[in-house]
């Protein structure tokens, strides 16, 4: 998908055939929701999901898909943020493993970790059951999706996860419920909070997590509206640095930059890289301030130091230019110093 195109889904300037080729397979509910669902598609799609994934997750036949959505076969599983129980794939260039190069497997767990575990063909236990072993994901080559699965097996009662949320009249039988409940469970799965599913019982999981505050935004797959950020290193914005603000926007992971209230600034655009998760509903973190750091005295070269690299050296203040041309040299044997600069800095001490 190109920027153009994921600007454009972003903003919702797409046409249902953009992501939806078919519509006759899918059950009535879902024909009479064809907006709604194609929104639900593209959403997932820059989120970063590819058609396997999208065609597990909304419980949706591939065919149903666009085919110009980018397919995930033959991915290696480095590169996939998940894959669900039951996901195909080939064993290739293990050295732990070896002999198992070559062999098709199965998931057991779903992938979330560095490490899969996974049932390898010609392993049999007995019971058409492969051995398990855990491989690394470097080692496997992502085939075929896992088998599609009925919601009401696989998934808590939709009344568990739905709860009393309001649904569109179109959604309120109970085969939609059950649907919904599956897409639910299965979003779930993909560690995908209750923000971004946005709508659920209000007892399914946060998309903040204690173990999120104190990141930058850009290193997280989704950050919630009202989230209390805090302005750092910006280059174009400087004069707002170490402000702290709420986020006035849900910011998911396709997004450049983020929609925050500061104040005495209104709302502001400013990257996510530049914003730091500091508190979301109960949960809030001490951050430290951004430490800044003169430089010592005596030294005429040290004074033109930069905050940044004095930051990273404990230099204590020379006492005599003896002590000046040492430091030097400690310097370029730490690598801190290229040959020039080191010349340069001689020579501007002697001079």
């Amino acid at each position: 998908m190109t920027a153009a195109e994921a600007s454009a889904l972003k903003e919702d300037r797409f046409y249902t055939s953009d992501v939806l080729a078919r519509l006759e397979p899918l059950p009535d509910f879902l024909q009479k929701k064809e907006q709604w669902l194609a929104a639900a598609v593209a959403q997932l799609a820059l989120r970063g999901c590819g058609r396997e994934e999208i065609s597990y997750l909304v419980n949706l036949p591939e065919e149903v898909l666009n085919e110009d959505l980018e397919g995930q076969e033959g991915t290696c599983l480095l590169d996939l943020d998940f894959l669900p129980i039951g996901a195909g794939c080939l064993i290739q260039g293990s050295v732990s493993a070896a002999h198992l190069n070559g062999l098709s497997c199965c998931l057991l767990r779903p992938l979330r970790e560095t490490h899969a575990l996974v049932a390898a063909e010609g392993t049999d236990l007995g019971e058409g059951t492969g051995v398990p072993v855990l491989l690394a994901r470097k080692n496997l080559i992502f085939q075929k999706k896992a088998a599609t699965f009925s919601p009401e097996e696989e998934v808590p009662d939709p009344a568990q996860l739905l709860g009393a949320t309001a649904l569109p009249e179109d959604l309120c039988n109970e085969e939609a419920r059950r649907w919904l409940g599956g897409l639910v469970g299965r979003l779930l799965l993909r560690s995908c909070g209750r923000e971004e599913v946005s709508f659920g019982a209000p007892a399914l999981p946060s998309s903040v997590a204690a173990e999120h505050l104190g990141m930058m935004l850009q290193d997280l797959a989704f950050c919630p509206v009202g989230a209390m950020v805090r302005v750092e290193g910006s280059k174009s914005m400087e004069r707002l640095n170490g402000l702290q603000g709420a986020l006035s926007e849900s910011c998911p992971s396709y997004a450049t930059h983020a929609k925050l209230s500061l104040p005495g600034e209104g709302e502001i655009l400013i990257h996510r890289k530049n914003l730091r998760l500091v508190a979301y509903g109960g949960l809030k973190t001490v951050l430290k301030e951004p430490r800044t750091a003169a430089p010592g005295p005596g030294c005429a070269w040290f004074s033109c130091c930069s905050a940044s690299f004095a930051q990273k050296q404990s230099i204590k203040a020379p006492a005599s230019l003896a002590d000046d041309l040492r430091h030097l040299a400690e310097l370029k044997t730490a690598g801190a110093l290229s040959d020039g600069e080191f010349q340069a800095a001689k020579r501007k001490l002697l001079s």
